[in-house]
């Protein structure tokens, strides 16, 4: 029932037991394994694996003890396999991911013409991911807030940014998000804000912090079309003592939500800024240094 992630190694054993009151012989035994989520390329086993990379199959050749199983007798094979790295994701419908091993094991009846099979199956689950990113610029004319001061800062001279946090959305859907960061000193919210989503900006005066709740956000938002977004208007007014060095305008954003598909928890997080605007390609880095 383990919940799997993106970019695991995993090692898979499957148990035999006869459990029936004769001796088995020539025991077969196969794994068929389904997920878009498996990278075939990683199977590893002793196994004879088919062509398409997707089964693998033991006999006594591969493994002994496979041609003669006594009554209560038990043995294991083993195979290792990694799951891919990145979700394949290509269209909206792409989501919800599961890993299935279906596994078959038949011998023959010793001093008999009849047969036994035994099966099992094990599926897991692929938790999702979502990603954060935080841009800042001063220069925003795409947002359609005007941002004022002047670049560099100057000691005691108001001046805007515009923050972005840009949300993209992996292969669940997941729910409950919550984003916060704290504020540099002498950096405030100015109360405007832009998004398509149905929540405001929470302004926290007395600790300085920012912080924005979504309900929901469904699977694939951000690769197969549009982020989700909010951008909010902050504005910095340096103190002397800051003369000279980059003003930090935000600190870490962090994000906390529910994945729906799996119930677990999902985390992610990105760096803060300062007044060097790594993302605002019209300011360069010596416009960053407060001054006089």
């Amino acid at each position: 029932n383990s919940v799997l992630g993106a970019g695991e190694d995993l090692h898979y054993k499957i148990i035999y037991t006869n459990k029936s009151d004769k001796g088995l012989e020539d025991a077969v035994l196969s794994a068929q394994l389904a997920g878009d989520m498996f990278d075939f390329s990683t199977l590893k086993t002793n196994g004879i694996i088919s062509l398409s990379g997707n089964s693998v199959v033991w006999n006594k050749i591969t493994n002994l003890e496979l041609g003669a199983i006594g009554i209560g007798g038990s043995g294991v094979v083993n195979f290792d396999i990694k799951t891919k790295n990145n979700y394949p994701i290509k269209r909206l419908s792409d989501k919800n991911f599961i890993l299935k091993i279906n596994s078959r094991i038949e011998a023959g009846v010793a001093g008999a013409s009849s047969s036994i099979v035994g099966a099992d199956k094990l599926e897991n689950k692929i938790k999702g991911k979502v990603g954060l990113a935080t841009k800042v610029y001063f220069r925003d004319a795409a947002s359609g807030i005007l941002n004022k001061g002047t670049v560099p800062p100057a000691v005691g001279v108001s001046t805007d940014y515009t923050v972005h946090w840009v949300i993209t959305n992996y292969a669940t859907d997941i729910s409950d998000l919550n984003l916060q960061a704290v504020l540099g000193d002498y950096v405030k919210y100015t109360g405007v804000s832009k998004t398509a989503i149905n929540t405001d900006v929470v302004y926290n005066s007395i600790n300085n912090t920012v912080s924005w709740h979504v309900d929901k956000i469904s699977a694939t938002r951000g690769l197969v079309d549009k982020p989700i977004e909010l951008i909010f208007q902050i504005e910095a007014t340096p103190s002397a003592a800051q003369a000279g060095s980059a003003l930090p305008l935000i600190g870490l954003t962090t994000l906390t939500a529910k994945d729906d598909f799996t119930g677990m928890a999902l985390v992610a997080s990105s760096e803060g800024s300062t007044s060097i605007l790594k993302d605002d390609t019209t300011v360069g880095v010596s416009d960053g240094a407060v001054i006089q």
